[in-house]
This record gives structure tokens, sequence and C-alpha cells, in this order.
């Protein structure tokens, strides 16, 4: 089962590097790059989920941001944070993935804040920069004006992200868990430790 849920976890992070990968080129104010990160940390535990988003940060190394190492310690708060959501079944139905996708946002920003800030100077090549430098315009400092901006993109990326997760999560088959022994977001579906 270990090469079956390797795979799962490769075709999560392609579907990151995907996604990311055109958020990025369109330069809109969102990441929407962790959903494989979530689905594959619900699915298969936090190891699994640590694949997805080492492969996602290595590969999109190369073709979507540079800057994307930087932000290891965020992908590590982010799976962390994932897995004690998924054993609380936070990504069961839409409100209780609303309200995983606030934490997850505010974890995201206050972790990526200080490299964002004193790292880039705030400028990271993503959407967020323009309201960063809409910010730093008011007369906020730098570091204000990287978690204002982080929070804002975070709360619609996160909450958009947790929600479409939940949404597959709940429209995959019984079978698929039991097949691949899974984790469920259903109490007493298919629950195995990863």
């Amino acid at each position: 089962m270990k090469i079956q849920k390797h795979s799962i976890a490769l075709a999560l992070a392609a579907i990151n590097l995907t996604i990311g990968g055109v958020v990025s080129w369109l330069k809109l104010p969102i990441y929407f790059d962790t959903i494989g990160l979530i689905i594959a940390t619900v699915l298969l535990g936090w190891r699994y989920g640590m694949l997805t988003g080492i492969v996602t940060v290595g590969v999109g190394f190369f073709i979507i941001n540079p800057y994307l190492p930087a932000y290891f310690a965020t992908l590590v708060a982010l799976v962390s944070t994932t897995e004690l959501l998924a054993r609380k079944y936070m990504f069961r139905s839409i409100p209780s993935s609303v309200f995983a996708g606030i934490v997850l946002a505010i974890v995201a920003a206050v972790v990526s804040a200080p490299v964002t800030a004193y790292l880039f100077g705030g400028v990271t090549a993503s959407g967020a920069d323009l309201l960063t430098a809409l910010l730093r315009q008011t007369g906020q400092t730098i570091l204000e004006s990287v978690v204002l901006s982080g929070v804002s993109s975070e709360l619609l990326d996160k909450t958009l992200v947790s929600i479409a997760a939940s949404l597959i999560l709940t429209a995959l088959p019984r079978r698929f868990f039991v097949e691949f022994s899974l984790r469920s977001q259903t109490p007493n579906r298919c629950d195995t430790d990863s």
C-alpha cells in the first residue's frame, strides 16, 4: 500500500503545481497551491502531506516561483495544523471546513510574514504584492503591510482551498477509503492511522 499512497501524494503534488502555476501566471492575489497538501494530509497523514508539500516546493522552485523554498516553515506549519484539524474531522462539511480555512489562513499568514517582510522586502512575485505595496503607501511598516496583505489573501485562499478539499473528500466513494486504507472525515467510515 505504501507505493500506492506515495503515488496518491505525488498526484496531489502535481495538482498543487498545476493549479498554483496557473494562479501565479495570472497574478491573482491568492495561491491555491495547497489543495493537494490538505487532501494528502487528511487522507494519508502528515508524512504524506509533507511529501506532497516537499515535491510541490521543490518542483515549484523551478516552474512557479523561486521563492517557494524559503517558505518551508509555512509548509510544516500547514501540514501540522491540517493534521490536527483532520483529527477533529474539520473537513467533513462546508461550515467546519470554513473554520479550518480560517485557522489555516492565520497560521500561514503569521508564519510567512517574517520571511516575506525581512527576506524579500515584501516582494515575492505573487498577486499579493500589489496589496502589500498599497498598504505600504498608507504608512504601514513593511511587516504590518505583509501581515495585513497575507491575512487578506490567505483568508480567501485557505477558505476556498478548505471548502474544495472538503467537497472532494466527501465525494470520494467508500471503497476508495477501504482499498487504500485512507482516513475519512466521516467518523467510523474507515479511519486508519498513517
